[in-house]
């Protein structure tokens, strides 16, 4: 009898646990469950807690520097795996950005504004340094991220988080 092994996924910024679908689709349920979470609530780690028994972290880009983040207090997590860990924010917001972001009419009206002209530069740095083979496969991350400009909101909040709550060494 196999034993079921029970994998958490932690997505990137921008992303939802929708992310993670197409790797859910190809493993077989018989051996894996995915549990694919919400890495902007603060109540994912306790989720993990939580489970019955032994789990595997997956985590991609921004999702690494949530879990190595939080890997100390997540005992029974028995293996992880970074994919395209992102740990150090590569283009920092300014002072002013970061003050104008979180003025509550102010902050939503520049990125409701603004999100549409950041999501092919973003899918593009996403791919990189490869291009997608068929352009169709991007089009999905593509219509999810414009058509929410709160998930933008998020991401901003997350990568000014991540900003001022850098990962340290002693984190891991």
């Amino acid at each position: 009898m196999t034993i079921l092994k029970t994998i958490f996924a932690l997505h990137g910024n921008p992303g939802d646990p929708g992310d993670w679908d197409a790797v859910k689709a190809l493993l077989d349920p018989q051996e894996f469950r995915l549990v694919a979470l919400d890495t902007y609530s603060s109540d994912w780690p306790e989720q993990i807690r939580q489970h019955q028994g032994p789990a595997l972290l997956l985590a991609h880009s921004w999702g690494s520097y949530q879990a190595l983040k939080n890997l100390r207090s997540l005992p029974k997590v028995e293996g992880i795996l970074l994919v395209a860990p992102y740990f150090v924010v590569e283009k920092p917001f300014s002072f002013l950005a970061r003050v104008l972001l979180q003025i509550p009419f102010v902050g939503d009206s520049l990125l409701r504004a603004s999100h549409k002209n950041a999501i092919a530069p973003f899918v593009a740095d996403m791919m990189s340094p490869r291009t997608p083979v068929n352009p169709g496969d991007t089009t999905k991350i593509q219509n999810r991220l414009q058509a929410d400009w709160k998930l933008w909101k998020r991401a901003a909040f997350a990568k000014i988080q991540h900003q001022q709550n850098p990962l340290l060494a002693s984190d891991g």
